[in-house]
C-alpha cells in the first residue's frame, strides 16, 4: 500500500491498518506522543495529543528516504527492539557508547 492509498481510506480503515501493523518505536514532542508502526511496506506515525488524549493525525512514509525528504525528524528506536524486529533475535539490552 502506498501513502496515497492509505489516505484515501476512511479513518476507521486507517486505524484498522495501524493496529494490524507492527509497533516499531515511540517518541515525544511538546504536544504529541508519536508512535511508529509498520504495515507491509508502509510506515505509519500516529500522533496522539498528550493533553486531550485523541489521535490528531496519521503521517505515512513508504520508506526512510521519503521520510527524510519530507523533513520529518527521525524516530529514535531502541537498538535491541530494532534488532529483534529485523532479525527475530532474542531481545537483550544493548549499551551504546556515544564517545
Amino acid at each position: 500500500m502506498t501513502p496515497e492509498q492509505f489516505y484515501k481510506l476512511d479513518v476507521i480503515k486507517q486505524a484498522s491498518l495501524v493496529w494490524e501493523g507492527t509497533h516499531i518505536g515511540k517518541r515525544q514532542d511538546e504536544e504529541y506522543s508519536i508512535t511508529l508502526y509498520k504495515k507491509d511496506d508502509l510506515y505509519i506515525e500516529v500522533f496522539l495529543h498528550k493533553e486531550y488524549q485523541v489521535i490528531k493525525k496519521f503521517q505515512t512514509y513508504s520508506n526512510k528516504k521519503e521520510q527524510n525528504q519530507l523533513g520529518a525528524s527521525p524516530v529514535p528506536i531502541e537498538i535491541c527492539t530494532l534488532r529483534h524486529y529485523l532479525h527475530n533475535a532474542p531481545i537483550e539490552p544493548v549499551t551504546v557508547n556515544s564517545n
